[in-house]
């Protein structure tokens, strides 16, 4: 296959990896190297310090979701995936417990390694992506690398890290396709599809970019076209089963509950079990979407109830039902009212917006809730706790171990370091206004004067973000149709995951980076236009 432009570009991952001394030797990364190394010289000594004061990984409510896939290969000698989760980080997470040393010393070593290299990634994005690419990369690497939100998921057992990092894998590995097609690159391109599809449920949707994109980049070359469309089916059909299959209805229902009908036309058994949590809903919150993750529950109990009184066979068969039902009432919601639910997750994201995409290492956090966190499950204890902490403790001393290793006063310079990071992303924004109802935002830091009382105003930032993936895609000859497809798709997992997920800025976090790549390439294509507008016109030749 012929380049589509190979003009600017790096050497293909692949390629470069194929020998050590080739990748050593070529001059485009050494370049690309040279470029980055402000952000890597600040990227590392940002991760070291957080290491040196806190040297042991953060373990967050959360992090036992993953562990399960540990316990059941410890315990049971089984590969088990928690129907939340799926496949890659859970297993990268239970390789540690093979090794002598700590898994809380090794995660976070081990992440903070990939953002590292996910330094690179993202300066090599910026090679193939920008015009001027020389002005761009080290603000650009600089901005990635010292994020303390990226610092803090890498510190702590969670997907989030490992998801930013293979998104961004994704990124440089669909545009070197682009550029360079060939069935190498299209490898290279599948496997990354792959490697993201492993750390979040949502991961497998990115599949949608490479079939979108294989008739642009192979039109005209029907066969190829359709051995490529099937083997991206086909890995995408693969991911879908082997990833987790969490029903995420009763989080929706919980925030477009209170546009039910008084009647439901497609589960009328859920009608008086619901209604009366509708009408609560209504009373207590008026204006917003709140308490969710409590209404959910509230919702599955509901439901459960109402299966259980009508009888209708064994746990599993009334589960398939109610999820069945809750679906069913949340589509006649949205075909009742689809403009009201439709801007649901734009209200979600505006009341979440000055919220910190990560969460906070605070007296409470960090010793309270980690505690809870690391003795929640009856097995944590007794199963995990010497390959988590290299000794074998009961929960009582898991909980005494956390107050001895993990030093708030220490670590405070990191907090302020958020705090900071946040407020100069929210500084440009229009007017805040007074809040009519409280909001309700999950697990929140940070946030403009006034706090919950207060919404605030659109920071600038991510409409110009809009106005670059724009400005990307109408500039077609440049990767016009990749940024279709990569920005088209990014938007439409980060909408989906608002719309079902809590109200909470932790649904930005990867998808950030990428905000602050279109940002800068707004603004270095409306440098390229201001140089051509400058360049000096010939003058037309007579007419003979």
């Amino acid at each position: 296959m012929k380049s589509i432009d190979s003009q600017n570009s790096p050497a293909c991952i692949p390629e470069a990896a194929s020998s050590a001394p080739g990748f050593l030797g070529n001059p485009r990364l050494r370049e690309l190297f040279r470029w980055c190394l402000p952000a890597l010289i600040v990227g590392a000594l940002l991760r070291i310090a957080v290491t040196m004061d806190m040297p042991y990984g953060y373990t967050q409510y959360d992090s036992a979701d993953y562990l399960t896939t540990t316990r059941a290969f410890i315990k049971e000698h089984r590969l088990h995936i928690h129907s939340k989760r799926s496949f890659l980080t859970p297993v990268l997470f239970s390789l540690p417990f093979l090794l002598p040393v700590p898994a809380l010393l090794v995660i976070p070593a081990a992440q903070h390694g990939m953002g590292l290299i996910g330094i690179l990634i993202t300066g090599a994005i910026v090679r193939l992506w920008f015009t001027h690419w020389k002005l761009f990369v080290i603000p650009a690497t600089l901005l990635v690398g010292a994020s303390p939100m990226i610092i803090w998921y890498e510190h702590t057992l969670l997907g989030e890290a490992q998801y930013l990092f293979f998104s961004l894998l994704v990124a440089y590995a669909a545009t070197v396709w682009v550029k360079r097609p060939s069935w190498g690159t299209f490898a290279f391109f599948l496997a990354s599809l792959v490697l993201v599809t492993g750390t979040r449920l949502e991961g497998k949707l990115y599949f949608c970019v490479a079939l979108a994109l294989i008739p642009f980049v192979l039109w005209g070359r029907w066969r190829a076209m359709l051995v490529h469309a099937l083997v991206a089916a086909g890995l995408m059909a693969g991911g879908f089963a082997a990833s987790g299959g969490r029903d995420g209805s009763p989080l929706l229902l919980a925030t477009i509950l209170h546009l039910a009908p008084d009647h439901f036309q497609s589960a009328p058994e859920l009608e008086p079990y619901l209604i009366p949590l509708r009408d609560e809903l209504r009373r207590s919150y008026p204006e917003y979407p709140a308490e969710l993750v409590e209404t959910s529950k509230k919702l599955t109990k509901a439901a459960d109830q109402c299966f259980k009184d009508i009888g209708t066979g064994e746990k599993k068969d009334r589960e398939k039902r109610q999820g069945k039902a809750l679906r069913a009432v949340c589509l006649e919601i949205l075909s009742a009212h689809p403009c009201e639910v439709l801007e649901l997750p734009f209200l979600k994201f505006r009341l979440a917006v000055d919220a910190w995409s990560a969460y906070c290492w605070n007296e409470h956090y960090l010793h309270q809730r980690q505690a809870e966190a690391l003795t929640q499950k009856e097995w944590m204890a007794p199963v995990l706790s010497k390959g988590l902490t290299g000794k074998k403790q009961t929960p009582e001393e898991l909980a005494e171990w956390v107050k001895a290793h993990f030093d708030v006063q220490r670590i405070q310079w990191f907090t302020d370091y958020q705090t900071l990071w946040n407020n100069a992303g929210l500084y440009c924004r229009t007017p805040d206004r007074p809040a009519a109802q409280e909001r309700w935002v999950h697990d929140f830091f940070g946030g403009v004067p006034g706090g919950l009382r207060t919404v605030p105003g659109w920071p600038f930032f991510y409409p110009l973000a809009l106005l670059g993936m724009a400005a990307a895609i109408l500039r077609w000859r440049n990767l016009g149709c990749l940024h279709l497809m990569w920005a088209g798709c990014m938007m439409g997992i980060w909408y989906a995951a608002m719309m079902v997920g809590v109200t909470n800025g932790r649904f930005r976090f990867a998808y950030e980076p990428f905000c602050l790549l279109y940002f800068l390439l707004l603004l270095d294509i409306l440098w390229d236009a201001g140089r051509s507008l400058r360049k000096p016109q010939l003058p037309l030749s007579p007419v003979l």
